[in-house]
């Protein structure tokens, strides 16, 4: 498979170390956090299934791929479609999930089609991944999500490196963040979103969200997981991620002892233009700051 990632893990930290069954995430030396495996892992054993607390697809995809499962939407295809916004699709499973339509529509799609048409033209997967982390803010997890309590602490506990960002990526989250502030009324109730928190939030997407859904030739999307961001890269990877029916797997690439670091490759080490470990690091260096 084909597939990109888009985080950076090497200084992010999670606020309290998490365990499952196969690995504990705990300090790295020099690296911050990072996942080790907690027993003999045998190749091809799946180590990590998680839904992600918030996934996004690039718009060339919002308009004919479920965007619950991410399955293939055809015209032909029995399914739903929102009229309004023209950037959301369900499938005909995920259409029967109460509550879901509502749930966009009530909210997503009402603050999406307030926004300048000049705003929501072009590439709007920023602007949809903000707007659902509003929303489950606002109103909760989406019907047959996880709990918004949990995504929502797990966003907060996400560090954003804010200071070794580059200078344009700094700049740019100032200007969408106001932009984005200036026509969407934020949240003032139990949890207070600022402009600031929205920079923030930018950098956390920048340092932690990687390429997902994909399928076999191209990435469709990027998603938030708290779980999944905490594997570290390594040109030669342990393990690898998999893409399911609204689901990632981290699975293992080859045998794994205990104790074992767990990493994975934040690039696709087929491409030419990753051979060489000097083109590697300045690609590294450019796009997750390491």
């Amino acid at each position: 498979c084909l597939f990109f990632f888009f985080f950076f893990s090497h200084r992010r930290a999670l606020c309290l170390t998490h365990m499952n069954k196969n690995y504990q995430v705990k300090e790295v030396a020099g690296k911050g956090k990072g996942c080790f495996s907690l027993l003999d892992i045998s190749e091809n054993d799946t180590i990590l299934v998680s839904m992600p607390d918030i996934s996004v697809l690039f718009t060339s995809f919002c308009g004919n791929t479920c965007a619950r499962c991410f399955s293939s939407v055809l015209n032909n295809s029995r399914g739903w479609k929102c009229s309004s916004c023209d950037r959301y699709v369900l499938c005909e499973k995920c259409e029967m999930i109460k509550g879901l339509k509502e749930y966009h529509e009530g909210y997503e799609c009402n603050l999406f089609c307030k926004i300048p048409l000049a705003m929501r033209s072009g590439d709007t997967d920023y602007l949809r991944f903000v707007l659902r982390y509003l929303a489950i803010i606002v109103k909760g997890a989406p019907p047959g999500g996880g709990k918004c309590e949990a995504a929502i602490d797990k966003f907060n506990c996400l560090c954003d490196n804010a200071s070794i960002q580059s200078p344009e990526h700094i700049q740019w989250t100032k200007n969408f963040a106001a932009l984005f502030a200036k026509y969407i009324p934020l949240p003032k109730d139990q949890i207070v979103v600022t402009v600031d928190d929205l920079e923030s939030l930018f950098h956390k997407i920048k340092s932690n969200s990687l390429g997902f859904p994909y399928n076999e030739k191209e990435t469709m999307g990027w998603c938030l997981d708290g779980k999944a961001s905490m594997f570290n890269h390594s040109c030669s990877p342990n393990c690898y991620i998999s893409s399911g029916p609204g689901f990632l797997s981290v699975k293992a690439k080859r045998n794994i002892l205990k104790d074992e670091e767990l990493t994975i490759s934040y690039i696709d080490l087929l491409l030419p233009e990753f051979k060489f470990t000097k083109d590697r690091r300045e690609h590294l260096m450019d796009t997750y700051r390491f």
